[in-house]
């Protein structure tokens, strides 16, 4: 996932360097396909749960964001990531949108659902802020082109160390950013 992450994080980047035109790339609608062994089926559009201001809430909402980038990478449906927040104050929901660009003809497959681990929350004192540490186990995964479903590259099984920076706004959470612990 470290490479998937990278690789997500590189793609919009040089995606935001690209014409806007997005003409020349496949159309692409996502199989129902099999679910993974566990029943997981990561082209499923994944539920928002309700926000409450709480402990319980933000972990409830952490467990949706871990979800939210398997399908966007699998379904090109920016719409979900770019709904994490406010395009003004969540950077990964400003360049969601660049997700087809970036991968174009390709779409990035996973095993089994990710799992979030040993997850450390931190309050910014006196504010709606929120960091969140987090382990995120992944499963394998490979990219496979849109048109001939050919395998094009795969990962091994990964731990990565997230951090979450959230907060609080409207009477929801909101994702600021998310990349690497330091």
């Amino acid at each position: 996932m470290r490479r998937v992450l990278a690789g997500l994080v590189l793609a919009l980047a040089l995606a935001a360097c690209g014409s806007g035109e997005e003409s020349d790339l496949p159309e692409y609608t996502p199989s129902t396909g099999a679910p993974t062994a566990s029943g997981w089926d990561q082209t499923a559009k994944p539920e928002r749960p309700e926000d409450v201001k709480t402990d319980e809430g933000l972990r409830a909402y952490l467990d949706y964001v871990v979800l939210v980038t398997p399908y966007t990478l699998a379904t090109h449906d920016a719409s979900v990531l770019s709904g994490l927040g406010d395009p003004a104050t969540c950077r990964p929901c400003a360049r969601a949108e660049q997700i087809r660009r970036a991968y174009g003809d390709e779409v990035v497959l996973y095993d089994e659902r990710p799992v979030v681990e040993d997850v450390r929350i931190t309050q910014d004192p006196g504010g709606d802020k929120w960091s969140i540490d987090a382990v995120i186990a992944l499963s394998a995964s490979r990219r496979v082109g849109v048109e001939d479903g050919e395998e094009r590259s795969s990962t091994e099984p990964e731990r990565l160390a997230i951090r979450y920076d959230v907060m609080w706004a409207d009477g929801r959470w909101e994702l600021i950013d998310y990349g690497p612990q330091s």
